[in-house]
């Protein structure tokens, strides 16, 4: 009962800390891999979903995992079609794919 729900509040919280760390340090594996933790969760919002798949998007950009980054981003929008930052993220990401395949210029 009452000691579990307060051991799984605990556990998200200090998860939730752990993901701000990393994104704070640009650990971009251990981001992804703490929002793939997150998106597990239940009840989470259509635009909980969005943001998640937006910052994971964001993450792999970062890693140049481009496909995996333009897929998240994508679902992100579905999830939230008004969603600005996924619009932007997708935008960057497929960008800096076109660079990375020397396609595009900086």
């Amino acid at each position: 009962g009452h000691e579990t729900l307060s051991k799984s509040i605990e556990k998200l919280a200090s998860t939730m800390v752990e993901f701000f760390d990393a994104y704070e340090q640009d650990h971009h594996d251990t981001v992804i891999e703490l929002l793939n933790f997150f998106s597990k969760q239940d009840g989470l919002t259509t635009l909980a979903k969005s943001a998640l798949y937006s910052r994971r998007g964001r993450a792999n950009n970062f890693l140049e995992k481009y496909d995996v980054a333009l897929h998240d981003l994508t679902i992100s929008i579905e999830f939230e079609p008004t969603y600005p930052w996924a619009y932007a993220h997708r935008g960057d990401t497929y960008y800096g794919s076109l660079v990375f395949s020397g396609v595009g210029r900086w």
